[in-house]
């Protein structure tokens, strides 16, 4: 009797870890941090540097000149970014050296690009060609380079040569040009992606990345995926360490159910997808607004996204692949504003995600990548960096995992019956 009740306690052991696979709770131990009261206007981009401090910028509620913030004193210390002439922003985006110093391009009224950057010191602002929907990157040596739209092209800015030359994109075909997000590899070549739309409701389109790194503009193709429907607005870009392009975005999903989040990672000559997350509809379905993605120093990736929940408020969610497999947080902030979220990660793979809330304040989410929630049923990562091992993890378990379920309930079953109808040893002794 004894091994049935070994039998019996082993199985419930493992229903009970099962059923904890399953319903795994959200992110837990995220800390958030008010850096600025504000009032600030969303979005804020955030940066962490070698040493781990985090630096972000944002605009002012009231002049819409840029503030910014950082807690390399071990302290949060605000500033405001003094310029002369004095230039307020629309739109910006941020981007550190390897000397943590400070890259900016910001698009002012008018529309007019603006290059910012505190490299040699003190603040210095170099007026550039008109444009908007601006990004920035860094490259080893310092060098900057933007991305940016003139409706309805998209043009790329670089000083690497020492003075600032522009140059059209080609041959990518743009009908409606959305944000860019722009990156550069370790051997100097500049990969940059943007949103095409026949809408202004930005459902009807496609994400187009380009890279020169064969010496001019050539333009790949990104998977299409019936699951992932029609491409969402804001598209975000990474380069690893592997020198391996990620890219991130957002969909409308089969059918309009919900949306899913997309990742593609370029294999070869060639972007390979899956969804890493699924948000489903409910009453009213969610619509997604917009992701940013980072890789950490083992190549794995790490994507913040934002959306309008069903109850009409925007959240904010995590999304990664540190474990193999894609695992999703719950949700971390219910009142971001619509403007999204900015990431970052340090080199002890804690993330940091930068935002502005509904009141105007600036805050910091910060966590690990500990009690997420696991995709079931889990999508092959054939993009991500341990795509085959996360294959067979992820196949084995989804294939195993229902049958053992019911295996186990089965057999308790049958012993519990057997338990009733059989008597009991003890009970024919004497």
């Amino acid at each position: 009797m004894n091994m049935k009740k070994n039998s019996i306690l082993l199985f419930v052991v493992s229903l009970v870890f099962l059923a904890t696979v399953y319903t795994a709770s959200p992110a837990r131990a995220w800390e958030t941090a008010v850096v600025d009261n504000g009032p600030v206007l969303g979005p804020a981009s955030l940066a962490v540097d070698g040493g781990g401090s985090l630096h972000l910028v944002c605009r002012d509620g009231l002049s819409h000149r840029l503030k910014y913030a950082t807690n390399t004193s071990g302290e949060w210390v605000l500033s405001w970014i003094e310029t002369n002439p004095v230039v307020t922003a629309d739109e910006f985006s941020l981007a550190l050296d390897t000397a943590g110093r400070l890259h900016i391009v910001l698009c002012s009224p008018g529309p007019r690009l603006w290059y910012l950057s505190n490299a040699g010191g003190l603040w210095t602002l170099t007026e550039l060609e008109p444009g908007v929907r601006p990004s920035i990157a860094v490259d080893a040596a310092g060098y900057a380079h933007i991305g940016s739209v003139r409706i309805p092209e998209v043009w790329y800015t670089t000083n690497k040569t020492g003075a600032w030359v522009n140059e059209k994109v080609d041959p990518a075909a743009v009908m409606w040009p959305s944000a860019t997000s722009i990156a550069v590899d370790l051997s100097g070549h500049v990969h940059l992606v943007y949103g095409s739309y026949m809408d202004s409701y930005y459902l009807d389109g496609q994400e187009a990345y380009v890279t020169n790194a064969s010496g001019s503009w050539v333009e790949t193709p990104l998977p299409v995926d019936l699951l992932s429907g029609g491409k969402a607005w804001k598209p975000s870009l990474a380069v690893d360490a592997s020198n391996r392009v990620h890219l991130s975005y957002l969909g409308m999903g089969l059918l309009g159910n919900g949306f899913t989040l997309v990742h593609a990672a370029k294999q070869g000559q060639t972007f390979a997808s899956e969804i890493a997350s699924w948000e489903r509809s409910g009453s009213s379905a969610p619509f997604p607004l917009s992701t940013d993605m980072t890789t950490d120093i083992g190549n794995r990736v790490h994507i913040g996204y934002t959306y309008k929940g069903t109850s009409g408020s925007f959240r904010l969610k995590y999304a990664t692949n540190v474990n193999g497999s894609w695992e999703v947080s719950g949700s971390l902030s219910e009142g971001i504003d619509s403007t999204g979220s900015s990431i970052g990660v340090d080199s002890t793979g804690k993330v940091y995600l930068g935002y502005v809330d509904g009141t105007g304040r600036l805050l910091v989410t910060s966590g690990r990548a500990e009690g997420l929630t696991p995709m079931w049923p889990g999508t092959p990562a054939e993009a991500s960096v341990y795509g085959e091992e996360s294959r067979r993890r992820s196949g084995l378990f989804n294939l195993l995992a229902p049958v053992l379920v019911a295996a186990g309930a089965i057999l308790c079953m049958r012993m519990y019956r057997r338990s009733k109808r059989l008597p009991r040893a003890d009970r024919l002794i004497p």
